[in-house]
């Protein structure tokens, strides 16, 4: 076991540690100790900072992405809920070889 003197000297170093993080006396002793980066909170802990891998578009979304601009294009006034409309009905009409070329695509 420590002897007293050296505990008490310790207690008191803590003490002291503590008033100076305290932010009592005045807001810039306290912004001198404390650097930026105690003050703003980790939202995560992750290797990326973007968030999880996203999935990879399927064929369909491929097909939408790829088509909507040519939609768009011809039909200038035209809500996006026809453009959708307009975009499923082309990919009905598709063939299973024509939308495997939209499923075998690598993103």
């Amino acid at each position: 076991m420590a002897p007293f003197g050296l505990m008490t000297a310790g207690a008191s170093w803590l003490a002291k540690s503590f008033s100076v993080f305290s932010c009592t006396s005045t807001l810039a002793r306290c912004s001198s100790v404390l650097s930026a980066t105690y003050n703003t909170p980790v939202k995560y802990l992750s290797s990326q900072a973007s968030g999880p891998p996203k999935k990879p578009e399927n064929g369909y979304l491929r097909f939408v992405l790829q088509q909507r601009p040519d939609i768009t294009r011809h039909f200038p006034g035209i809500k996006p809920s026809e453009i959708i409309r307009k975009i499923a009905g082309q990919w009905r009409m598709l063939t299973p070889e024509q939308k495997k070329v939209f499923h075998s695509f690598i993103s």
